[in-house]
Order: C-alpha cells, then sequence, then structure tokens
C-alpha cells in the first residue's frame, strides 16, 4: 500500500514544499511546486487603499513557484465583487519553473461610498495539484 502526505516546511526565508510517499518500510521526499502571490500579509491577503466611487486603484500581483519542481500551466481566477477586475494576466496558461514568476494586475474601482468590497484571486495548477488563493479588499470613501 502506498500512501503520500503533502509537507510544507516554511521559515522567514524560504519554504520548501515536499510530498511524502511511503510504501511498505520507506519513505521518500519528493519535490513540489509551492506558489506564493506579492504583495500579501501573513494572512494571505491584500487591502487595496480607499479610492473615490468611480475612481480606479491598480495593483500588481507576482506569483512566484517557491518549491522544487515546475507547475504545470496554471489558471488564475479572479471571483467576488464586481468592483475588482482582471486587467493583466501572464501567468494563465503558464507552467513556472522553481524560482520563476509570472504577474497579475488587479484594478479596484468601487461604485459606491462606504463600499467594502471583497475578492479572491487564486492560481491553480494540476500535475502535480498546487493552489494559492490571495484575499483582496477595498473600500469607497
Amino acid at each position: 500500500m502506498q500512501r503520500s502526505i503533502p509537507v510544507v516546511v516554511s521559515s522567514a526565508v524560504a519554504s520548501l514544499a515536499m510530498l511524502l510517499v511511503a510504501t511498505g518500510q520507506s519513505v521518500s521526499a519528493q519535490p513540489r511546486p509551492s506558489l506564493l502571490w506579492s504583495p500579501a500579509t501573513s494572512t494571505g491577503s491584500h487591502v487595496f487603499p480607499n479610492s473615490a466611487p468611480g475612481q480606479r486603484t491598480s495593483q500588481t500581483f507576482t506569483l512566484t513557484n517557491t518549491g522544487g519542481v515546475a507547475t504545470a500551466p496554471t489558471t488564475v481566477t479572479l471571483t467576488g465583487s464586481a468592483a475588482f477586475s482582471k486587467t493583466v494576466d501572464t501567468c494563465t496558461r503558464a507552467g513556472l519553473p522553481p524560482g520563476r514568476s509570472c504577474s497579475v494586475r488587479i484594478d479596484y474601482t468601487p461604485s459606491v461610498t462606504s463600499a467594502r468590497d471583497r475578492a479572491v484571486l487564486t492560481a491553480r495548477s494540476r500535475k502535480p495539484a498546487v493552489r494559492k488563493a490571495l484575499t483582496l479588499t477595498g473600500s469607497g470613501e
């Protein structure tokens, strides 16, 4: 019987993603991709500055593969409030070798004063499966 357990070891300097594979009496570690969005807080979020209704604020986010092997082609989605829009995306359909990056530009345009908007920017890749989400928030002033 073979069992696989994903493991991520992180420090302030780097993270290492591995897949532990146990077969019978042996255990082996296989490197995996690991994705990181920046800029982001330690909780995996980004707050856009307050904006007047109709005023656009843009932010470019960098997606980096900090793992030990390349990703398969990625898919990047943006779900949530329509006040957020994805305007540039060099990540979708791109495979990321270890240490390489791509970018996504998000525009935030609140429609009303006191709007509290939220969206989630998610990158996914298959074989090996890897996913990284970033919560976006913004407010109309």
